[in-house]
Order: C-alpha cells, then sequence, then structure tokens
C-alpha cells in the first residue's frame, strides 16, 4: 500500500459507527479502531476476526479515497510552489542586484576563514556551465554550501543548486549586463527568499495556530498570512526568522 505522505489526520464518517454497533465484543471494536489507524497510515492490518474484516472491507474505500485526494493535493501544492518559484525570479533579480550592485565591494573578503582554492572534484551540477562566461568563476555546490555556512547561512545541495542554475544558467552569469564579480554577496538575497513549509518549523499546526501564533502582533500576522496567500501556504525563510526572532524575544 502506498505511503499516505506523511498525512497526520484522516476522516471518520458517522455512517461507521454501525459498524461497531455489529460488534458485541469490544475486543472486535478496538480491533477493527486499529486496524483503520493501520490502513491511514498505510500498514496492513493484522485482522483475526471475520467480522472486522468485513466491517473494514466496508471502510477501507473511503479511508484510500481521502488518502487518494490527500496526496494529489500534496503533488498539486509542490507544483503550484514550484511554478510561484519561477515566477518570483525578477522579484528575486531585484533584491539580489541590491546586494551585488551596492555592497559589492564591501567585505568583499568576508572573514570567512574559507580556503576558495580548495580542490572540490568533478562539477557538482547537472548542467553543462563550460559554456558560460567566466567558467572558472562559477561555484560549485560544495563552494555555496561551505560559504553559506561560513555566513551562518543554511543551505541544502538543492539550493546550492539552484543558486547556480539561476546566476549562471539563467542569467548566464551576468547582472543586468555586467559579470557577477563576486557571488558571495548574492547570498544573504537569496537565502532571505528560499520557501519553507511552515510545518517543518512548527510541527503540528493546530498547536502552532492555537499557540505561539496568538501572541503574534498584527504587523507579522499580516506578513506571514501574505506569504502563505502569495506562495500557496509556504512562507519565506525571512518571515520564518522574523516570526522566530520575536517569540524569542518576547515570549
Amino acid at each position: 500500500m502506498e505511503k499516505p505522505m506523511d498525512k497526520k489526520s484522516f476522516v471518520v464518517y458517522s455512517s461507521w459507527k454501525s459498524y461497531f454497533d455489529l460488534m458485541d465484543d469490544p475486543d472486535q471494536k478496538t480491533e477493527l479502531l486499529y486496524a483503520i489507524f493501520d490502513l491511514a497510515d498505510g500498514n496492513e492490518p493484522n485482522i483475526g476476526h471475520d467480522k472486522v474484516m468485513i466491517a473494514l472491507d466496508a471502510i477501507k474505500p473511503f479511508l484510500l479515497k481521502d488518502i487518494a485526494a490527500y496526496q494529489d493535493r500534496c503533488r498539486k501544492n509542490k507544483a503550484a510552489a514550484k511554478k510561484r518559484w519561477s515566477s518570483r525570479a525578477s522579484k528575486m533579480q531585484a533584491d539580489a542586484n541590491a546586494f551585488h550592485l551596492d555592497g559589492d565591494n564591501v567585505n568583499d573578503n568576508d572573514n570567512e576563514n574559507v580556503n576558495d582554492n580548495a580542490n572540490d572534484n568533478g562539477n557538482d551540477t547537472e548542467n553543462d556551465l563550460s559554456c558560460q562566461a567566466g567558467a572558472s568563476d562559477i561555484p560549485t555546490e560544495a563552494e555555496v554550501i561551505r560559504v553559506a555556512k561560513a555566513k551562518g547561512l543554511d543551505f541544502s545541495e538543492e539550493e546550492a543548486k539552484r543558486f547556480i542554475q539561476f546566476y549562471y544558467v539563467e542569467m548566464e552569469g551576468r547582472i543586468e549586463g555586467e559579470a557577477i564579480r563576486n557571488w558571495k554577496s548574492l547570498l544573504k538575497g537569496w537565502s532571505n527568499h528560499m520557501l519553507i513549509d511552515p510545518r517543518d518549523i512548527w510541527g503540528d499546526m493546530t498547536a502552532w495556530y492555537h499557540g505561539p501564533f496568538r501572541k503574534l502582533p498584527e504587523a507579522i500576522v499580516n506578513r506571514y498570512i501574505a506569504d502563505q496567500n502569495r506562495y500557496n501556504t509556504f512562507i519565506t525563510r525571512e518571515t520564518a526568522e522574523l516570526v522566530n526572532n520575536y517569540l524569542k524575544e518576547n515570549c
């Protein structure tokens, strides 16, 4: 059975009560209840009573339909988020341009204690970048991750790949016609606009909305909601940090 993609809830129909009423033995009712949870978790139930099997066979189509609908929503949400990410490229470029053009000569060395001449074996990207401007200046994923870490930024391998893809494939190593002189100065702007799932930070969203979320000031709440509306339930890392910093300082 296909796993329900970390689904944390499922629909229970009131009509299911009739299946429990048919069982006189409390152990059978308990067995049916646990079988329903096993099925919802994508596990094969261990059933020892015929009545439980018959009842579960009647309930199973409803559960599987609910799981399939959830998985379809997840796929659509991911596709929509990816599409929205792509549509944000121009805004990200404008933000990054400000870092690149206005602050390019400030702290270029960054005091990172990073050996930029380290030998990173092989080309970590899946794209042929050799034809792009200044191929020798194109960072590898390992370099992006290492320098980002030195700046206090958390870049995954996938995010490093997106960074290189955007600036050295889509933008061909140039910003407003000028060759990128210091890609390190672009990392902060990129990090601020990464999209993340609130559940990865705050877990149970029901508890989150009934607890810490209620303590946030209106301005932060409005920004959080605006992000979710714009990015299909995702928020930017910048917004997440704003929320966490407020809660840390005031709660």
